[in-house]
């Protein structure tokens, strides 16, 4: 039976707040140690080589949360590194992994409403983000769930019901 892939809601290392903090950390350790005359143009150096050429948002995704439909049955499935210490200032790339979440799905009834098909959705989210994000990554739900709110779920899968 066809796969359609309804959301993917991404991983990160770390939330943005504590990334902001690791970057200045690094860079204000690196600034001290120049002399003092140099300092400020040095700091705005690294600010912009560390900081700004390199956003959270795009470069801390260590994996993805998948919600795709097949077989009747909407599914779950984890992409994630291995790697168990990941720095916010790095130049390695994370490989992403399928960690195989066996059984996390659950069977869609012809009966189901669209808002209860949502709700099943978010309680398994909520499970997941519970049970099998490690701490101190960060399932980034924020575009996940406003997508969730204005989709038509039943009308993506093509049921009429």
């Amino acid at each position: 039976m066809r796969e359609i892939k309804l959301f993917e809601i991404p991983i990160y290392s770390m939330k943005e707040n504590e990334y902001i903090k690791r970057c200045y950390k690094y860079i204000d350790d690196k600034s001290s140690m120049t002399t003092p005359d140099n300092y400020e143009f040095f700091h705005e150096y690294m600010e912009n080589t560390y900081y700004k050429k390199r956003p959270w948002k795009y470069n801390q995704i260590v994996g993805y949360i998948t919600i795709s439909f097949k077989d009747n049955s909407i599914w779950f499935d984890e992409y994630c590194t291995f790697d168990k210490r990941i720095h916010a200032i790095a130049d390695r790339k994370h490989i992403i992994y399928n960690m195989m979440l066996n059984g996390h799905h659950f069977y869609l009834k012809s009966d189901m409403n669209n808002n209860e098909i949502k709700d099943e959705i978010l309680n398994w989210i909520k499970g997941i983000e519970k049970n099998i994000i490690n701490k101190p990554l960060y399932l980034d739900k924020e575009l996940f769930l406003l997508q969730l709110k204005s989709t038509d779920i039943r009308e993506m899968i093509g049921s009429d019901k």
